[in-house]
C-alpha cells in the first residue's frame, strides 16, 4: 500500500504553483499544511490548476502574500483568499477548498436539516456564486483521499454527492464536453492508492471520474 511521500508532495506542488501562478517559492512554502490530508488537498489544488492552465485558463491568487486556504468546511466567500481563474479577460471561476454546497434535494425542497448541503474538498464555482453556493454554481468538484488503503465506500460517497449535485441526464461540462450529468459539473475522486483504479467504470457512467494522483520523488 502506498503512503504519501511528504517531501515529494511539497516539492511538486511548489513547482506547479510557482509555474502556473505568480506566487514565489517562499509564499508557497509558507502555506504548506502540517497534516497529510490537507497537504494532499493542496497538492490536488495544484494538479487541478496545472490541468486548467493546460486548457487555456490563467490562475491568479486573489490576495497578496502566502496561500492561506480554508481549513474547515463553510461558505465560499469571495472576499477571502482563493484562486481566481480567467479565460482570456473573462472570469471563468473561483477555486476554494472545504466548501459546503447546497444540494439538489434542498433546491427541490423543502429541506430543513443538515442534508441541505455537503462539504466538498476542492471546488471551482462560477463567478457570481452565492455565499452558500447552489449546486448550479459548481463547475468542478474534487474529493481527495490521501489514505494508503482505498475503500469502496469512498466510491459510494462520491456517487451520493454526485446525485445531490445533478441529475443523470445529458449535459455538457464547463468546457462544452458531453457528460452524463445536469447541471454538467465535473466531479472527481482523487487518491494515492492505485487500487482505486479498480472502481472507475461504473462511476464514469454517472459523471464521476476516479483519478490516481500520487506525487513521485
Amino acid at each position: 500500500m502506498p503512503a504519501l511521500d511528504v517531501q515529494a508532495c511539497e516539492a511538486e506542488l511548489e513547482d506547479i504553483l510557482t509555474t502556473v501562478t505568480s506566487l514565489t517559492p517562499a509564499e508557497v512554502r509558507a502555506a504548506i499544511p502540517k497534516t497529510r490530508g490537507k497537504l494532499y488537498e493542496l497538492y490536488s489544488v495544484a494538479r487541478l490548476l496545472s490541468e486548467l492552465t493546460g486548457r487555456g485558463l490563467r490562475a491568479r491568487w486573489s490576495h497578496p502574500g502566502p496561500v492561506k486556504l480554508k481549513q474547515g468546511g463553510g461558505h465560499a466567500d469571495a472576499s477571502k483568499p482563493h484562486f481566481i481563474l480567467f479565460n482570456g479577460n473573462t472570469l471563468f471561476g473561483r477555486l476554494y477548498t472545504d466548501v459546503e454546497v447546497r444540494t439538489l434535494g434542498e433546491w427541490i425542497g423543502p429541506v430543513g436539516d443538515l442534508s441541505a448541503f455537503h462539504e466538498i474538498d476542492v471546488v471551482v464555482l462560477r463567478d457570481g456564486h452565492l455565499l452558500s453556493p447552489l449546486h448550479f454554481d459548481l463547475l468542478i468538484g474534487l474529493e481527495c483521499k490521501a489514505v494508503a488503503d482505498f475503500e469502496k465506500n469512498f466510491v459510494r460517497e462520491a456517487l451520493g454527492r454526485r446525485r445531490e449535485l445533478s441529475l443523470l441526464w445529458d449535459g455538457v461540462d464547463p468546457f462544452g464536453d458531453p457528460i452524463q450529468a445536469w447541471p454538467g459539473s465535473i466531479y472527481r475522486l482523487v487518491y494515492i492508492d492505485p487500487k482505486g483504479n479498480n472502481y472507475r467504470d461504473s462511476p464514469a457512467m454517472f459523471g464521476v471520474e476516479l483519478l490516481h494522483w500520487l506525487p513521485t520523488p
